[in-house]
């Protein structure tokens, strides 16, 4: 699950489509040639013109202000300090990182922020290759993130599950339900606090993280892995990336290989946040958590989507709690 929110139809596509030629007037860009890629939670158009190929991306009206600015700010000093292949945000002529844009037919004020094109490709079969340089990445990621801080006004919050539990226990309310699956979710957070806390939190371990760094979020180009999609950036252990990342191939055949070369890749950069062996699991839960909190927190989020993260976070809970 990566996704928030119902897929827009094609009348909304329309709409938001002249909604980004509005925004777009901002760069002198509103003639270019449009496509939408995404149009779930935010909606993004490629943006393509003789002159080159951009990205823009418009937020729902409800889009946190502060979150989107620990995003862009994050992402600005990565392309100042890194050679990463991360979205550069491009400034306004005024210099702002955002702006909002209304029109009739959609509600409220969408902010939107106009990234440079990051080339690549996704990678249909991955492979040793593929986990090195993601573990490249990823460590690069973290290692500028041990000395990066937000200015005070955007500060996150330091989220070690904090009041995940009473969230968690509303979904009684949404469902209406007793919900044995939420009882397994609430019995394995003592689990997830436990095996969390043997990590510490000091700034080897704990800093931003990009938050849902699975492999419908990376691009792959000449070798080296390139980051997509931070709005989950937020502050907590490093090894949530990890987890992220490594869920999808940790039950296959050839998963020990796999984990090889992507600690291969992670280490060359800076040292492993945590024991793969020993804390993966409580992560992928802690991932599957957070997971079920945003869907939560969405306000157009359906019933199923809902449905769909309690299993999945469930799940991963329930394998903590039979491996106790």
């Amino acid at each position: 699950m990566t996704a928030l929110g119902q897929p827009i139809g094609p009348e909304q596509e329309a709409l938001y489509e002249q909604l980004a030629r509005k925004a777009l007037v901002t760069f002198g860009l509103e003639s270019a040639d449009l496509l939408c890629l995404s149009s779930r939670q935010n909606v993004v158009f490629r943006v393509q013109t003789e002159r080159g190929r951009w990205a823009i991306r418009i937020c729902p009206p409800e889009q946190d202000r502060k979150a989107l600015m620990r995003e862009l700010l994050w992402l600005v000093a990565l392309n100042l300090d890194t050679d990463l292949g991360v979205p550069e945000p491009v400034l306004t002529p005024t210099g702002e990182l955002y702006q909002t844009v209304s029109m009739r037919g959609l509600s409220g004020f969408h902010a939107f922020s106009l990234f440079r094109w990051v080339k690549g490709q996704f990678a249909d079969t991955i492979t040793g290759d593929h986990l090195r340089a993601l573990g490249r990445l990823t460590a690069t990621l973290h290692r500028h993130a041990q000395t990066f801080d937000w200015p005070e006004e955007y500060a996150a919050d330091r989220w070690w599950l904090g009041g995940l539990e009473e969230r968690i226990r509303s979904l009684r309310r949404a469902f209406r339900e007793p919900g044995e699956r939420v009882e397994t979710v609430l019995r394995a957070l003592p689990l997830v606090h436990k095996s969390l806390s043997t990590l510490g939190h000091g700034r080897d371990a704990v800093g931003p993280v990009h938050g849902d760094l699975d492999f419908h979020h990376v691009l792959f180009h000449e070798g080296s892995a390139r980051a997509i999609d931070f709005k989950t950036v937020h502050w907590n252990y490093y090894g949530l990336d990890i987890a992220a990342s490594l869920r999808s191939i940790r039950l296959q055949s050839e998963a020990g290989e796999l984990l090889r070369a992507y600690a291969e890749g992670y280490t060359g950069v800076r040292p492993l946040p945590c024991d793969l062996d020993a804390h993966l699991p409580t992560l992928e839960a802690l991932h599957a958590m957070l997971q079920l909190d945003r869907v939560l927190a969405a306000p157009a989020a359906r019933s199923e989507e809902m449905q769909d993260a309690l299993q999945w976070a469930a799940g991963r809970a329930g394998g903590l709690l039979s491996a106790k």
